[in-house]
Order: structure tokens, then C-alpha cells, then sequence
């Protein structure tokens, strides 16, 4: 063998192998690439998945503070047509400082607002002429909040407002329901889907 074809040898096998490192170094790139690829989609998925949770929690709290907002308007509502019924407008003063479980314990037979402690509340039940039992706000309150499907959150509290408001009574001490009409009142004011 001459030192020509050797040199040529040599010179081929360096070609290969630089080649071979070469291919190496690209495929140890695409790997990489490949890698970051799936990190970041991974990441993209996370963090579309992140925004749909906040989004369904704002939903959420939306929900709740409308129902809260009805919920405070139900509450002044009653307080103010029961208050233009027995004694005069209900002082602004104390309608912002009562929280609503205080408020829907309002009695007006005492110069206070919180005539009861918050944890014995004393709901006045009676009859109506046809026998159908009465309920004061305090206890036409309390069976909303525990009807099932207001727990649920599918009660519209305005719709039951409006449907409460041509129907209560004077029962003598206050403005009373009949337990037949909030419940009807509570089923008939669901929310829409729309």
C-alpha cells in the first residue's frame, strides 16, 4: 500500500467519523428540541387547564354574590315593607350595621334591632283561616335557605321575592307567609339556563 492510499484512508475514516459525530450531534439536538417541545405543550396544557378551573370558579363566586346581592335585597325589602307597615321607615344606621342573620331576627316590638341572641332564634308560627300554618320573615327566611333546591343554588331569590310580595299577610306583630305560597313561590322562581 502506498502512503497515498493510506492518507486517503486515514483521511475517509476521519471524514466517517466526523460524519458519525456529526449525525450524533443532530440527533442528540432533535432530541432536545423534541423535549422542550413536549415541556412546553405540557405546559400550555396546564396552564389551559388552570385558566378553565379559574375560569369555572369566577363563574362561581359570580353566582354567589348575585345570590348574596338577591339574598340583601330580599332582606330590605321585607325590612322596609314591614317597617312602612308597623312602626315607619327602619333608621338607614342600623340596616347597614345588621349583618342578615341579625336582621332576619328583627322584631319591632322593642326599640333594638337584635332584640334575640343570634343563637336562639324564635320564629312565630301560626294558622291561617284555612288552617295553613303562618310563618314570620325570620322563619319564611330560614325555609328558603333550607329548601334543596335553593342549597343547590338554582333558586332565583328576586323571583321569589316578587312572587312573596302580593301575598303576605299582616299577622298581627308583622308582615307572615303561608308555607304552601313560599314553597310554590321557591319552585316557580327557578333559575334559567339562558
Amino acid at each position: 500500500m502506498s502512503s497515498t492510499e493510506a492518507q486517503d484512508g486515514s483521511s475517509a475514516a476521519a471524514q466517517d467519523k466526523r460524519r458519525a459525530q456529526l449525525r450524533a450531534a443532530q440527533q442528540a439536538y432533535r432530541e432536545r428540541q423534541e423535549q422542550r417541545l413536549l415541556r412546553l405543550n405540557q405546559t400550555i396544557g396546564n396552564l389551559e387547564e388552570t385558566n378553565t378551573d379559574l375560569h369555572a370558579n369566577n363563574k362561581q363566586l359570580e353566582l354567589e354574590i348575585a345570590k348574596v346581592a338577591a339574598e340583601n335585597e330580599v332582606l330590605l325589602a321585607t325590612f322596609n315593607s314591614t317597617a312602612s307597615a308597623t312602626d315607619g321607615p327602619v333608621p338607614e344606621v342600623e340596616l347597614a350595621t345588621t349583618t342578615p342573620l341579625e336582621a332576619s331576627r328583627v322584631t319591632h316590638d322593642s326599640d333594638s334591632m337584635l332584640s334575640r341572641p343570634r343563637d336562639h332564634p324564635v320564629h312565630r308560627l301560626t294558622k291561617s283561616e284555612t288552617g295553613e300554618k303562618l310563618l314570620d320573615k325570620a322563619a319564611a327566611w330560614d325555609m328558603i335557605q333550607n329548601h334543596e333546591l335553593f342549597k343547590e343554588g338554582l333558586v332565583d331569590i328576586d323571583g321569589v321575592r316578587q312572587k312573596l310580595e302580593g301575598v303576605a299577610q299582616c299577622g298581627g306583630e308583622g308582615v307572615v307567609f303561608e308555607e304552601g305560597r313560599i314553597r310554590r313561590a321557591i319552585e316557580e322562581s327557578l333559575i334559567s339556563d339562558s
